[in-house]
């Protein structure tokens, strides 16, 4: 028999009321359980991957080569990837980067903060020095005394060594792995004779000098001690720590940090200099390398002792002698780039009105030697690695712990129009934009902020109204250093205080985005070495001035001086 089941309309079934309240009251126990796991969770999951880190964290990112790779920091991470030399192994000219194929990586839970490249054990191999941000309190092994470590997220130094010539999965050997930093220190820096400058950030009530930054173990003051803003300072102190035996040793206090800047002016190659040069070499002068040399003999003993050694290269580079040029449209051979690298540049401006002289060619061949040199340049790219992002256009370099960035500008190309595609292959101004975007990304990244800017008026001693406009674009921007080249002469040098004026004196000081910000402005340092017959263009001018970043991290300016060369 099939029964039949017979609803009536206007009627339910329900259960017992008792038995309902019970469920739901169950499954509000439940959802409430999953949430405050998934909850927890969450946290854990953040706080684990270092999202409730100090937010003075300067999280650095950087990109350099070795030989056979490429090392990258980025997003926290630091991989070293293997490269494709091509031919002749020029990996600038040949490149072809594979980001797949990493030889190696930081583990997932590592944050690194910052990594520098140097010889650190003086052991004429190079090591990486990464500020690394881990879970435990010692590095790949416990001591003896310890059963297991901890979960605390902590500061921890670890040094590697690039083995360069073995390009394997063991391409990185630990060399020193330390224990806990703690949670204080803000950024490393090479100091002088390999020497490792860690900075340490604090905050302290300026009343009492107690300590705000760590509270962790309940060591800390009570909450009302946030009365003000005026109770709470910033202590910056800088140690220095030096490679001993086996591992890094205290080596005291560093009390500041210098570099001392010597920029020349227009590397301007006329025919008939290198005419004269060769003639030597036929008669037995000079050899080949020595050749070129005597262009630069009177600031030899200035660059060699300067920490930063800047030149604008007026005329472009070339390898075929066919292609060796004067007036108007230039073309230099390589030897005397050579001899340039032997007087002590380490910094190439490139922005001019002749960068594209040679097209393509000269640019990629000027770049090419600079980078085979290990030099840094500024104000063009190479078209082989270009990159239309503004930011790509300005470079950084690390001097004795003072970081400094470096941006080059020129009115014009002489009416060289750029090769199709490329638009900023060389940096020109008047896109303000673009400027700001870069000047901006310097400021934020560095200490102090350099413009080399080809402009002003050529044969005028006296500074135009291009000039002023960007000068005070300049100084609006927060730049700390303006070096100005093109008008073949001396002109002046002040320094530009808050709305425009100025003074002239041979000590100052500045500091950082605060309103008593000063930039210091050499408009035109005229001719370093050039053929031209004016008598004002056979004396050029060589800026000299001393950065000083003293241990709470202020940066302040030295002497300052113009002296003039003939």
């Amino acid at each position: 028999m099939t029964m039949k089941w017979n609803s009536r309309p206007g009627r339910r079934a329900t259960g017992t009321p008792g038995t309902d309240k019970a469920v739901r009251h169950t499954k509000w126990i439940i959802a409430g359980g999953i949430a405050v796991v998934v909850s927890i969770t969450a946290v854990f999951t953040l706080w684990w991957y270092g999202a409730f880190l100090p937010h003075w964290i300067t999280w650095n990112e950087k990109e350099f080569f070795y030989e056979g790779g490429e090392v990258i920091l980025k997003n926290r991470t630091l991989r070293v990837v293997k490269t494709d030399m091509g031919e002749a192994g020029d990996r600038h000219r040949f490149m072809k980067r594979d980001q797949s194929e990493h030889i190696w990586k930081t583990p997932a839970d590592w944050q690194v903060q910052d990594v520098l490249v140097m010889d650190i054990d003086r052991d004429q191999q190079e090591e990486l020095v990464l500020l690394v941000w881990k879970h435990g309190s010692y590095g790949r092994h416990l001591p003896v005394w310890e059963k297991k470590n901890d979960i605390r997220l902590e500061q921890h130094i670890f040094i590697y060594r690039l083995q360069e010539r073995n390009i394997s999965t063991d391409v990185m050997r630990p060399v020193w792995m330390s224990s806990s930093l703690g949670k204080e220190i803000e950024s490393i820096a090479q100091g002088r004779k390999n020497s490792l400058i860690l900075t340490r950030y604090r905050l302290k009530d300026s009343k009492t000098g107690r300590d705000l930054q760590n509270n962790e173990a309940g060591a800390g003051p009570e909450p009302d001690i946030y009365t003000g803003k005026d109770r709470i300072a910033e202590d910056r102190t800088s140690t220095c720590w030096i490679w001993k035996d086996f591992g890094l040793k205290y080596a005291g206090e560093s009390k500041e940090q210098q570099a001392q800047v010597v920029c020349a002016g227009d590397n301007l190659i006329h025919l008939s200099l290198l005419a004269a040069e060769q003639k030597k070499q036929r008669a037995g002068e000079v050899t080949a390398e020595n050749l070129y040399d005597s262009f630069y003999d009177s600031v030899w003993d200035k660059l060699q002792n300067a920490d930063l050694a800047a030149v604008n290269q007026e005329t472009i580079f070339v390898t075929d002698p066919k292609r060796v040029s004067g007036y108007p449209r230039f073309g230099t051979p390589t030897e005397v780039g050579d001899a340039m690298e032997r007087a002590g540049f380490n910094l190439i401006a490139l922005a001019n009105n002749h960068a594209l002289d040679q097209g393509i060619y000269g640019i990629n061949t000027t770049t090419a030697f600079w980078d085979e040199k290990g030099i840094s340049y500024v104000g063009a790219q190479s078209a082989k690695s270009y990159s239309e992002a503004p930011e790509a256009a300005v470079k950084f370099m690390e001097i004795n712990g003072i970081r400094f960035a470096f941006v080059g500008y020129t009115y014009g190309t002489n009416g060289m129009p750029e090769p199709e595609g490329y638009p900023h292959l060389v940096e020109k101004l008047g896109d303000e934009e673009r400027m700001h975007r870069q000047l901006s990304y310097a400021k934020n990244r560095a200490d102090v902020v350099m413009v080399f800017v080809h402009w002003g008026t050529e044969y005028e001693t006296e500074i135009d109204e291009q000039q002023e406009y960007y000068r005070d674009f300049f100084y609006r921007e927060g730049v700390d250093a303006v070096i100005g080249t093109h008008p073949h002469v001396v002109q002046k040098w002040e320094i530009v205080e808050k709305n425009g004026t100025a003074y002239e004196a041979d000590s100052v000081g500045w500091k950082k985005d605060l309103p008593q910000h000063k930039m210091l402005i050499y408009y035109s340092l005229g001719n370093l070495i050039s053929a031209q017959t004016k008598e004002e263009c056979q004396t050029g001018g060589l800026a000299e001035f001393t950065v000083v970043k003293q241990a709470d991290g202020e940066i302040c300016l030295g002497k300052c001086y113009l002296e003039t060369i003939s």
